[in-house]
C-alpha cells in the first residue's frame, strides 16, 4: 500500500506539472493570438505618427521659408525694374522674347536678318542664361553700330562669340559699302527658372 501511495503522489505531481505546462502554453497562445496583434497595431501606429510628424516638420520648414522666398522674389523683381532680364513665364517664351528683341535691334540698325536660332541654355550660379544665334548681313559700318547696340541695349545682352565674313574681297570696296555677314551668339539672363 505504501507503494500505491507513492505512485499516487507521483501521479499527482505529474498531473500538476502537465496542468501547469498546458496552462502556460494556453496563456502563451492567448497572448500570441490577442496581445501580439495589439502590440503590433500600436507599434505601426507609432511609426505612422512618426512619419506624419516628419512630413509636418518639413511643411513647417517650407512655411518658415515663405517669407524669405517672397523677399527674394521682390528683390529679383526690383532688380529687373531697369529691364536687365528677359521676361517670360517659361523658358520658351523668354527665348521668343530674346529673339524678338534681337530682330528689333537688327532692323533698327538696317541689318538684314538671315536667321535666328535658339542656343542651349547655360546656368551661371543661380542665374539662367538663355541664348540665340543671329546671322545678319549688311555694311561693315552698320554691323559695327549693330554690335554696339547689342552691347548697350536693355535688357543686358552678352555676346559670347562672333564670326564676321566678307562677301567680297576687302580691297574692292571701302568700309562703308563693303557687305559682311556676321554670326553672333548672344546670351541674356531671364526671370524664369530651369525646368519651367
Amino acid at each position: 500500500m505504501k507503494r500505491s501511495i507513492e505512485l499516487l503522489k507521483v501521479y499527482q505531481w505529474r498531473r500538476t506539472i502537465i496542468f501547469l505546462v498546458v496552462n502556460a502554453c494556453l496563456v502563451l497562445l492567448l497572448l500570441w493570438l490577442f496581445l501580439l496583434p495589439i502590440i503590433n497595431f500600436f507599434s505601426e501606429r507609432t511609426e505612422k505618427i512618426s512619419e506624419q510628424l516628419d512630413i509636418l516638420s518639413r511643411y513647417e520648414y517650407v512655411a518658415i521659408q515663405e517669407q524669405q522666398v517672397e523677399e527674394y522674389s521682390r528683390k529679383v523683381s526690383d532688380n529687373n525694374d531697369k529691364g536687365e532680364l528677359i521676361p517670360g513665364s517659361t523658358e520658351g517664351i523668354a527665348n521668343a522674347n530674346l529673339q524678338e528683341r534681337l530682330q528689333e535691334i537688327a532692323q533698327n540698325n538696317h541689318m538684314k536678318v538671315k536667321s535666328i536660332e535658339t542656343l542651349q541654355k547655360k546656368t551661371i550660379g543661380t542665374a539662367l542664361m538663355i541664348g540665340s544665334k543671329i546671322e545678319v548681313s549688311g555694311s561693315f559700318e552698320r554691323l559695327y553700330v549693330f554690335i554696339r547696340s547689342l552691347e548697350t541695349s536693355s535688357p543686358l545682352l552678352i555676346i559670347s562669340s562672333a564670326t564676321i565674313t566678307s562677301q567680297s574681297p576687302i580691297q574692292e570696296q571701302s568700309n562703308s559699302t563693303q557687305i559682311v555677314d556676321a554670326q553672333v551668339d548672344i546670351y541674356s539672363g531671364t526671370l524664369t527658372r530651369p525646368g519651367q
